[in-house]
């Protein structure tokens, strides 16, 4: 992600402002996101995994376990950075669509894929 993103400092604002969750699996911390509460939507702002529990299916049950938590129908809404084709495969194959694209940033040198979603009936 962008600069800073992965500091200790912004995961503790993070923790203080928004919904964290982490993932367990055998007792042992897997991942976590970061959902962050809009007006009219919900902002998956950061999904991530370790290594050894990527290729699993397990972000997607995290996935789906974390969007069971809120309402029924809520729209979601994400950004992943436009290189990250892994990133854009998984939440193409979790339901999200394809919103827009943005013009890279020059500090960056490279810009974002939004995605959205709208939630599902639990079945």
């Amino acid at each position: 992600g962008p600069p800073g993103h992965d500091t200790i400092q912004n995961h503790l604002n993070c923790l203080r402002k928004h919904d964290y969750f982490k993932c367990v699996v055998h007792r042992k911390i897997a991942g976590g996101c970061i959902i962050k509460k809009h007006p009219n939507h919900y902002e998956l702002y950061g999904l991530y995994l370790s290594g050894n529990f990527i290729g699993k299916g397990i972000g997607s049950k995290f996935l789906r376990c974390v969007m069971q938590r809120y309402p029924v129908g809520s729209i979601w809404v994400l950004e992943t950075p436009d290189y990250s084709t892994r990133s854009h495969r998984f939440y193409e194959r979790n339901g999200f669509v394809f919103s827009k694209k943005s013009e890279p940033d020059p500090d960056l040198g490279y810009g974002f894929i939004e995605y959205k979603k709208v939630g599902q009936p639990v079945s």
